[in-house]
């Protein structure tokens, strides 16, 4: 078997195609530290014009599939850096999710969006074409599409709505009624944010959940009214229910689910928290990093407002609010946004103060969403026994949104806020980490975490009656100033 020693030389051999020279550095590099410590960033793909959320290698590894906020699926050679099929689509709004179908010859593209549609496309009409099937059955957003491995016709979603729904094109070949409920697979009754197939045995599913909760469901137990054998219940067909101890009364939207490739294993990540690792047939999960178990005597936490789309505080030039304006350094709004936040944290305390003393129940408030995207704004990458931290990269200035294994070359992909696509291969001649730098990213994370969870993203439409409030205040302040120096 044609071998080398060189991993470098091995990596730059894949354009050859040799299946033993694939066999060879899957079987040997993988997972390796060598192998993660040599990543160096090959590629940039500047193929969108807006946040890449979403990206997946199709099954030979040959192509990526990407959507973005630009609501534009394109189709690239990572090799050749040339896009294959730039699709404009008929979302509209923030594209989340998209797939190849498999056993396609990747012709077929399924996708979801923050408007709740589902599209199957057809790339091979062209890149203004109407889509082949439209599915708009989910309330509100959808945020991911499974497909099942060796299955062409049927696939997976979820959404805000609380439902996991199952489409079998050859049974619902489309659907035009919003909340309808003939694909329902399972009704969790809190939004289903992230899934996962098991890829050992595919009947079973992982699903995320905005109550905190990893669920996992054996998909035989389970049907739609569409293929005449309903259950629907959130309940039905639940093999296990895990919840980290300290979130069990919370409700912390869990925004990435991935089993390991023996199926042994489920890794988490939630919004605002950490990670954590679970046998999925053993609801005592596994914390990679937890919170610190000190008890602190301190106040309660002052809450603080962020504007939808404002990543000014997040990348690698950001710093936690301790750290800010040591050396007299200030962001311009900081003092508004400050009074503002001061505004919000009172309403909270008084509206607080009322329940508990059984006086009037608060109006109610424009509802707000929960912190958009992660604070960890470099990429680390470490083995999957995911507890050693062994490299870091940044891979954003702002926030990572995806990383994804090439299927079988020692190769990543990255997205975030950038409105690009970057390619990650071990071509460093020797293995290199900052073990301090990454100590101190580390730490400054921690702070940014803590910080994170007391802060609340709001639609510009709140911040617009929130500055309306806070003018009106600065103006009786000002007037009840007037009046004391008149009457002094």
């Amino acid at each position: 078997m044609p071998c080398s020693n060189n991993l470098i030389w091995d990596i730059r051999k894949r354009t050859v195609g040799s299946n033993e020279i694939n066999n060879f550095t899957r079987s040997n590099y993988l997972g390796r530290k060598e192998f993660v410590q040599r990543l160096k960033l090959e590629a940039t793909l500047d193929v969108h014009q807006g946040s890449v959320n979403t990206i997946c290698w199709n099954d030979t590894g040959e192509y990526i599939l990407s959507g973005s906020d630009d609501e534009k699926l394109v189709i690239t050679n990572p090799y050749s850096r040339k896009v294959k099929a730039s699709i404009t689509s008929w979302h509209q709004s923030n594209i989340f999710s998209a797939k190849f179908m498999p056993q396609t010859n990747d012709s077929m593209i399924v996708s979801a969006a923050a408007d709740g549609k589902i599209f199957l496309t057809n790339v091979e009409r062209g890149s203004n074409t109407d889509p082949v099937l439209q599915y708009h059955c989910h309330n509100g957003a959808t945020y991911e599409i499974l497909t099942v491995p060796t299955d062409p016709h049927s696939f997976l979603s979820c959404g805000e709505d609380g439902t996991i729904r199952w489409f079998d094109v050859r049974v619902s070949p489309g659907c035009w009624q919003t909340n309808c409920k003939k694909d329902i697979l399972i009704d969790c009754r809190r939004a289903v944010t992230s899934m996962s197939i098991s890829p050992v045995e595919s009947f079973y599913l992982a699903a995320g959940c905005s109550d905190s909760s990893v669920r996992i469901y054996d998909r035989r137990m389970l049907g739609t009214i569409a293929t005449g054998c309903q259950t629907g219940s959130g309940v039905a067909g639940m093999c296990v229910r895990f919840v980290p101890r300290h979130l069990a009364n919370k409700s912390c939207r869990v925004t990435s689910l991935a089993y390991s490739r023996d199926g042994r294993q489920v890794l988490a990540s939630y919004t605002s928290e950490y990670l954590y690792l679970f046998d999925p047939k053993d609801d005592r999960g596994r914390e990679l990093k937890g919170p610190s178990q000190e008890t602190k005597d301190e106040e309660p936490p002052q809450k603080r407002l962020r504007l939808r789309g404002d990543w000014s505080d997040t990348g690698p030039l950001s710093r936690p609010e301790s750290e800010r304006g040591r050396d007299g350094e200030s962001r311009p709004g900081v003092s508004l946004m400050q009074r503002m936040s001061d505004m919000l944290s009172r309403w909270f305390e008084d509206a607080s103060v009322a329940q508990n003393s059984g006086g009037p129940r608060p109006q109610p408030r424009p509802r707000v969403g929960p912190v958009q995207g992660s604070r960890l704004h470099q990429e680390a990458v470490g083995p999957g026994d995911p507890g050693e931290h062994v490299m870091l990269l940044e891979a954003d200035q702002h926030v990572v949104n995806c990383l994804q294994p090439h299927p079988y070359e020692p190769l990543l992909a990255t997205s975030g806020i950038d409105s690009n696509i970057k390619i990650w291969s071990p071509l460093e001649e020797t293995p290199s980490f900052n073990r301090i730098l990454a100590e101190e990213v580390v730490t400054r994370n921690e702070l940014m975490l803590e910080e994170t969870r007391n802060t609340i993203t709001v639609p510009a439409s709140f911040m617009l009656r929130m500055l309306a409030q806070l003018n009106h205040s600065i103006r009786a302040d000002s007037e009840d100033n007037e009046e004391e120096e008149i009457a002094f």
